[in-house]
């Protein structure tokens, strides 16, 4: 992404004022840089921990300051990078204790939603459009029409079983580069527009090798999930927050199904949303069907998380002080404007008082009698 440069002395020209205004309009303002948002074209980065022991593969490129939460909630965090192998140190010290706390407070205010509650939304949209899975789809890439729209369908269809509003856009945000986020990032913005979600999910398929995320539960294979928490926006908090609260929910509903939570460069467009995460559904070496069925236990397991995050969350709560904060500031700026404008044109605060008590006196009233003055019962 170019960056904007600024000329000391000069007013940009009408042609710099207009690109400056679709960047801005595009999200170019917010949007993370392009460097923020890469992977490996082939292969994978690999994180160790100061034994030897392998804690994560991933294509998700890994830099010095990410961390790792892994399937037992130990956080990790990367102190070192040598090509593609990355080197991490417990984050809490090594103590079984923290990281259970860390899991029990996780769960902590989870409720479902009340009955008669307005049922929660949940968004769904796919950044990396051309991703698919090679053993269905003979190919790992189908630009524009990846199968991972599939995937993303029957996530849809499976959430709209367990009663779950579910809206999932087909747009494709093709090349497959580090600025396909800035593309979907109107994507993501015209979804939040069109309903309020209590979550926002990019879902992808990840480039690991295939014993790093297949999964027997229940009898069936199926691809774990990775959440991905961008480190580098706003909302980092929140969004970390809400990914422990949902792996700790489908921990107990469906263990095994999440392979740990990343906290990787970037921000994913994350910072549009309290409760977006990236979803990794298996890699793409497994067949599709597998990836399916993750999504089918997914909806399952979430739920409960979702009535608390729809309906009685913190973060829902926090939005609603929001939204009546900002109606307030609404009525006073019109209000200021009313009385701004009467005292201009009356010259004093005295006679726009006057102006004011007379119209609830008697304009308002004659308006009001119009209204209700049936049909044809006007003056003859």
């Amino acid at each position: 992404m170019t960056s904007a440069r600024r000329t000391a002395g000069r007013r940009p020209g009408p042609l710099w004022g207009a690109l400056l205004a679709l960047w801005v309009a595009g999200g170019g303002l917010f949007a993370a840089p392009a460097w923020a948002h890469t992977e490996v074209g082939r292969g994978w980065y690999t994180l160790l921990d100061t034994s030897g022991k392998v804690l994560l593969r991933t294509g998700l490129v890994i830099t010095p300051g990410d961390s790792f939460v892994d399937r037992d909630d130990r956080e990790y965090t990367v102190f070192q990078v040598v090509g593609t192998v990355a080197y991490g140190r417990r984050a809490d010290g090594g103590s079984q204790a923290a990281s259970e706390s860390q899991g029990a407070e996780a769960v902590a205010g989870e409720a479902l939603a009340p009955a008669g509650a307005a049922r929660p939304t949940v968004a769904i949209y796919h950044t990396h459009s051309d991703e698919s899975f090679l053993p269905s789809d003979g190919t790992g890439s189908i630009p524009g029409r990846g199968s991972i729209f599939e995937v993303g369908r029957e996530l849809k269809l499976s959430l709209e079983k367990q009663g779950i509003r579910a809206l999932q856009s087909r747009v494709s945000h093709d090349p497959h580069d580090a600025a396909a986020y800035d593309r979907s990032r109107r994507t993501a913005r015209e979804l939040l527009s069109s309903a309020r979600p209590a979550m926002l999910l990019d879902v992808h398929r990840d480039t690991a090798p295939v014993e790093v995320y297949r999964r027997n539960i229940e009898g069936q294979q199926v691809a774990e999930i990775l959440l991905v928490v961008g480190r580098q926006n706003p909302n980092q908090g929140a969004n970390a927050a809400f990914a422990r609260r949902l792996k700790s929910t489908l921990d107990q509903r469906v263990p095994g199904l999440v392979r740990g939570i990343f906290f990787a460069q970037g921000d994913y467009n994350q910072d549009l949303h309290p409760r977006a995460l990236l979803l990794e559904v298996g890699t793409y070496l497994l067949p599709r069907e597998e990836a399916e069925r993750s999504m089918r236990l997914f909806a399952q397991g979430v739920t409960p998380l979702l009535g608390a995050a729809g309906a009685t969350g913190r973060g829902a709560a926090a939005e609603s002080r929001s939204a009546w904060l900002t109606l307030l500031w609404v009525a006073l700026v019109l209000g200021g404007g009313v009385a701004g404008y009467l005292y201009i044109s009356t010259g004093s605060w005295q006679e726009a008082g006057r102006k004011v008590v007379r119209f609830f006196r008697h304009d308002l009233g004659s308006i009001l009698a119009r209204v209700r003055r049936p049909a044809g019962g006007g003056r003859s």
